[in-house]
Formats: C-alpha cells, sequence, structure tokens
C-alpha cells in the first residue's frame, strides 16, 4: 500500500521563490558589484545588515509576485490536467514552467544589458530600429535563434521529468489553509511598506529596481494609486505630488512662463531672451563646393591611431594636418535618425526641415543638392524629414540599388550598400553634374556599421577579422581590430570621393567636410553598440575638413554642424573663432519626452548627467554621484545642473511645437 504524502502548496511555492531569488540577487550582485563598491555604482551594500536586509527585501518581493502567479498557473494546469488525480504532475508543471520562463528571462535581459547597458529599454529599442520596435529585433536576431535552439533541450528535460512521475505515482494531499491566505497578507503588507519607504530612501530603492519582482509590484500599486491617471501614482519615485491634478506629475512638460511647475523640477520653466552665438564670421562673397561625407558609428579617438605599425586612417590624418580638425564635437543622442536630424535641421526635436535648416538655406544660396548613401535614408523618416529627396535634389541611396545589397533581407534597417558601390555611383554622377553651380554632395558610408564587416569587405590592416557570431567581450580585442578596419575602408573610400575632386579639377573650389552620426561602445565601457550610455565612446565624434583656419576651442553639439559649414565655405579665408559665452552640449539617452538619461558635456565642466527615474546627478570629472536636490542646492554645481535642466524644458517645449504645428498643418 502506497504512503500518502501531503504537500503544502504555499510551502512549495516558497522555495520556488527562494531559488529563484538566490538566482536574482546573484545575477543582480555580478551585474551591478552591489556588495562590493562596484565601478560607476552611486550606491553598495557592503555591510552585513545592508547586505542581509536587502536580500530579505528581493526575497520578499519575489514572494508576493510568484505566490498568485504560481496558484494561477496550478489551478490553469489542474484544469488541463487529464490525470487530475496525480497532484504532483501539477506541482512539477507549475515549477518547471515558471522557473524555466524566469530564468530565460533573467537570463535574456542580463545578456541584453551586457550589451546594450542598464538604460535599455523600449524607447532605446524602438530608436535603434530607426522609430520601430520590430525593426530593432533585427540587430538580436542571432541571439534569438540560440534562444530557439535552447527550447530542444529543456523541452526533452520537461518531458523526461513528465514520463518519470507518470510512471512512479505517488498519493499526495494538497494541503491549504486559511493560515497561508494569512501569511500572504502579512508579506503583501511588508511589501507595501517597504515600497513606499524606498520612495525616500533613493539607497535601496536604487538597489530594489534591479529586480524584476521589485518593479512589478511598484508598477501594480502605482496602478491603483494613480488616482488622476496621469501616469505617476503614490509608489512612483518620485511620487506625484498632485495625486488629484492629472497636469501636474513628475516628467509632465513644463509650459514655459506661465507660474506653475508642471513637472516638479526646479520651478517654473522660463525661457530667457539669452541668445547664444557661438560663431562669428563676415558674410561670404562665393560659394565654393560643398562635400560632406558622413561616416557610420565613427568615434572621434580612430585618428592617429595605428594597427601593428599600420595607420588605420591616414587620409583623414592628413587632412586634418593640412586643413583643420574641430575637436570637441558631440552627437547629442547617439542614434543615426536623430543625429542626422539634428546635423541637417538644427535640432534633433524637428519633425520637418524648416527654413533655417542646412538644405534650405543652401538652396537660397543657390546650391543644387545631391546625395549618396550607403543605407536606406527612409529609416526612420530620415530622407523625408531633412527633404534629402525633395524634388530637384539627386537622390541615390540603399534602396535604389536593391539588388546590390550586401545582406539578404530587404527590411529599410538591413539595407546596405559597400563603399565601392556608393563611390561607384558618384563617380559615374560626378561628370553629369553642372560645376559651374554651386554644389552640395552628401555621401554616407555605412563600412563601420555593425558588425563592422560584411561579405568580402577589403582587408585594410593586418588582422583577422571577427565573425558575428563570435562578437564578445572575450573577443575585444579582435573586435576592436575588425571595427577599425571598417574605420580603415571608410578612410579609403573617402580618399577616393576626394581622388574625383581632384581628377576634375576642383579642389581649390571645394570645401571638404568629414564627420559621423555617433561613436560605437566595443565592450570599452562594459557594453556593445551606441544610444545607451552618455560617454565619449558613442558620443564624441571627429569633424574635419580641408578648410584652413577653424579654431573652435569650446565643445560642439551636432545641431551646430551645419552653422559651420555654412560659414566656412566661402572661397574668402576667414578664422572662425568661438565668439561669446561657452554653452554646454545637451545630450540624452531614450525618448525625448521620458528619457532614461539627460546631460551635457562642456570644455569647463566635462561631462554632467541626471538619471530622471533615480534623480541622481553624476559629475564625471571628480566621479561624484548627488541626488538631485542637493547637487541643486551645492553652489558648485547649482548653475550647471539648472542649465541641463533648462535645455531638457527647453528641446521638449521645441519638440511639442513643431509636433502641434505639424499636426495642424497636416490636417
Amino acid at each position: 500500500m502506497s504512503k500518502t504524502f501531503t504537500i503544502h502548496t504555499l510551502a512549495v511555492f516558497i522555495v520556488l521563490s527562494v531559488l529563484i531569488s538566490i538566482i536574482d540577487v546573484s545575477l543582480i550582485a555580478i551585474k551591478y558589484e552591489l556588495f562590493s563598491n562596484g565601478f560607476l555604482q552611486p550606491y553598495s551594500y557592503t555591510t552585513v545588515f545592508d547586505k542581509l536586509f536587502y536580500i530579505t527585501s528581493i526575497f520578499l518581493f519575489n514572494i508576493i509576485i510568484l505566490i498568485p502567479v504560481s496558484l494561477l498557473f496550478y489551478n490553469i494546469i489542474h484544469r488541463s490536467n487529464s490525470d487530475k488525480q496525480n497532484k504532483l504532475l501539477t506541482i512539477y508543471r507549475v515549477c518547471f514552467t515558471l522557473g524555466t520562463i524566469v530564468v530565460l528571462f533573467l537570463t535574456a535581459k542580463y545578456k541584453i544589458l551586457d550589451y546594450f547597458g542598464d538604460t535599455f529599454n523600449m524607447a532605446v529599442a524602438k530608436n535603434l530600429g530607426g522609430g520601430s520596435f520590430f525593426a530593432s529585433i533585427s540587430y538580436i536576431k542571432s541571439e534569438l535563434l540560440v534562444a530557439l535552439f535552447l527550447a530542444i533541450p529543456i523541452f526533452t528535460i520537461y518531458k523526461t521529468g513528465t514520463l518519470l512521475i507518470k510512471k512512479y505515482p505517488c498519493n499526495l494531499k494538497i494541503s491549504s489553509s486559511r493560515k497561508s491566505f494569512a501569511f500572504y497578507a502579512i508579506v503583501f503588507t511588508l511589501g507595501l511598506c517597504l515600497s513606499f519607504w524606498s520612495t525616500s530612501s533613493q539607497k535601496y530603492r536604487y538597489g530594489f529596481s534591479k529586480s524584476i519582482s521589485f518593479n512589478l509590484y511598484i508598477k501594480f500599486l502605482n496602478e491603483i494609486s494613480d488616482f488622476d491617471r496621469d501616469g505617476v501614482g503614490e509608489f512612483s519615485f518620485p511620487p506625484d505630488f498632485a495625486s488629484f491634478n492629472a497636469k501636474l506629475y513628475p516628467g509632465a512638460l513644463d509650459i514655459p512662463n506661465n507660474g506653475i511647475d508642471e513637472d516638479g523640477i526646479n520651478g517654473d520653466f522660463i525661457i530667457n531672451d539669452e541668445n547664444y552665438a557661438p560663431l562669428q564670421v563676415q558674410p561670404r562673397k562665393n560659394n565654393k563646393h560643398i562635400v560632406l561625407i558622413m561616416l557610420e558609428s565613427v568615434r572621434a579617438d580612430v585618428l592617429n591611431t595605428f594597427i601593428n605599425d599600420k595607420e588605420v586612417t591616414p587620409f583623414f590624418n592628413e587632412l586634418s594636418k593640412t586643413g583643420s580638425n574641430i575637436e570637441g564635437v558631440y552627437s547629442h543622442t547617439a542614434f543615426t535618425t536623430s543625429s542626422l536630424k539634428a546635423l541637417f535641421n538644427g535640432s534633433f526635436s524637428s519633425k520637418e526641415a524648416t527654413e533655417h535648416s542646412l538644405l534650405n538655406r543652401l538652396k537660397i544660396l543657390g546650391y543644387s543638392l545631391s546625395f549618396f548613401s550607403g543605407q536606406a535614408e527612409s529609416f526612420g523618416e530620415i530622407a523625408s524629414v531633412t527633404g534629402m529627396n525633395s524634388k530637384g535634389n539627386y537622390f541615390f541611396d540603399a534602396s535604389s540599388a536593391i539588388n546590390d545589397r550586401l545582406y539578404a533581407s530587404k527590411e529599410l534597417g538591413s539595407l546596405r550598400l559597400s563603399e565601392e558601390r556608393v563611390v561607384r555611383e558618384f563617380k559615374k554622377i560626378a561628370s553629369d553634374i553642372d560645376w559651374s553651380k554651386p554644389q552640395f554632395i552628401y555621401i554616407n558610408f555605412q563600412a563601420a556599421h555593425f558588425p563592422y564587416s560584411y561579405p568580402d569587405m577589403p582587408l585594410k590592416l593586418p588582422i583577422n577579422i571577427l565573425d558575428r557570431s563570435d562578437i564578445s567581450l572575450d573577443n575585444k580585442k579582435q573586435l576592436r581590430e575588425t571595427y577599425l578596419n571598417a574605420v580603415a575602408n571608410a578612410d579609403s573610400a573617402t580618399e577616393q570621393v576626394y581622388d574625383i575632386i581632384k581628377s576634375l579639377n576642383l579642389l581649390s573650389q571645394t570645401a571638404f567636410y568629414i564627420t559621423a552620426d555617433h561613436g560605437e561602445s566595443l565592450f570599452d565601457d562594459g557594453t556593445l553598440g551606441h544610444g545607451t550610455a552618455l560617454n565619449d565612446y558613442q558620443t564624441k565624434i571627429p569633424f574635419l575638413t580641408n578648410v584652413k583656419g577653424i579654431n573652435l576651442t569650446n565643445h560642439l553639439g551636432q545641431n551646430k554642424i551645419a552653422e559651420v559649414i555654412i560659414k566656412s565655405s566661402s572661397d574668402t579665408d576667414k578664422i572662425l573663432r568661438d565668439v561669446g559665452q561657452e554653452h554646454a552640449v545637451f545630450q540624452l539617452i531614450g525618448d525625448l519626452s521620458k528619457p532614461s538619461l539627460i546631460g551635457t558635456v562642456s570644455k569647463s565642466f566635462g561631462r554632467i548627467t541626471l538619471n530622471l527615474s533615480s534623480r541622481i546627478v553624476h559629475f564625471e570629472n571628480d566621479n561624484t554621484w548627488l541626488p538631485l536636490k542637493t547637487a541643486l542646492n551645492t553652489k558648485k554645481h547649482q548653475h550647471q545642473v539648472e542649465d541641463i535642466i533648462y535645455q531638457w524644458n527647453l528641446v521638449r517645449w521645441q519638440h511639442y511645437l513643431d509636433k502641434t504645428s505639424h499636426e495642424i498643418n497636416k490636417d
């Protein structure tokens, strides 16, 4: 006669919560080094009390989420189970399913964070995809295929366990009692108190926010405490400061000069009349031809770099010596679409080109416009928003030569042409261009786009190309060499364009400019790619020209590059210098209305970033972290932090006006 075992479902699910908590805390501790003064982490838990309190709290939040989910799964699986007497099978299926989902989710989460950094979210993913989340999936399709292969052994283990339980059945009695509900009510209440307390404790809130269960619990609490339905509840950080006024909440658009502080940061947004004029030069007399080379994902530090005694960018280096090398130039967002819109339209909030955009100003000056791009410029609406594909322009991009694409995919985000194909198109058209009129030539080279190589890419450096599937932190050195080989290809292609202009005897009449949309992290900061961090790897870009006498020492944002081009491309050599007050370059990560990070970078104060979720300010020069309120009340930092908030409010307001105007015109 077989024995009857009693299993307390609550105890089973608590054990499951403990196991998941161990995995959760272990991954958090490894990723963020919370227990050992992690590098570039504002808070850590180094005392015994801190560690125990943090681990216990994460365990508590996991119980709050996992127990109701486990019971829900139990009821669903039990009802669908053909053998309802075999309750051990139901318990097994619940634990295996939930455990597998959580482990796979946590693994995927930290794999993504390893690549893209802690600021990665849906807004960042959409930006990578030119505004489409689904387009961004193409960046990780190889990893998704690996995940599909993992499903086979997981399913095999699951089926094996199921067969064993069916073969050796046990008589089980599932115990449940009112004490279970009382226990859960106590745990839920403790979590409620802990969550509310954490809104005033940045130290523990920072660590709690790394846990999925805490974020899910807070989301639930905020949903039921968001009385005015403005998207912010009593458990948000910072919490809603006007619980019954939907126009006032953290993150609200601060309407300028109305005496109301809609977002609760530093009072009402006051637009001042200060007119920054960093660039001054005499009006142009004649127009030189302009060639603007746009490099994909090229960092400023690639100049004067050698690999095994081989110069990576010999043409760029020579041009920087004979012309001008404008240092301290930065992308505002480290994304292609927003970066190009900032350069051409002067503002990364623009919905469409205005009369002050680079292309419209060039047309007023009598320029004819031609575009040759290795990417699909309709990706992220770049062509239409900037006016590249306007009537009368010569326009050639990757979608114009679809049969010459480097990869099989025809998705806009995947379309790329080789540098040879782009140069060939320019060479073919160059002889037909009417050079008696001023010409603006835009050429975009995609060589350094991830994965930094393509089939049959020329080997310009003495290296071994790293295969896409082998890109990882372990192969960091070879990854950098592969990337630099791509940059060397862009350098060579640019020189070919220069030689074509030279062969037409037009060099003396042509102003040549070379820049990039953004930089690229190659695991230098622990991440891969761009658009996930505000640092020099991802945002500092080269800006070279054959025009002599450009002497700009202050940092320059991408939205001011057009100004430099316009003012330095006449046939009258004028020295271009900084004039007036230094203006810090504003930067952000994520969506403009709700960014992960905002900040500024300047020559005088370095980089300063503000995390709007945690309200923590980081001063990179001395690696100092301060709560926002403290920074605003510190004389040393007050002006710089206020400038970050001012510039953020300004670009948001400009974006709102642009969007409103665009919608009115559309109607």
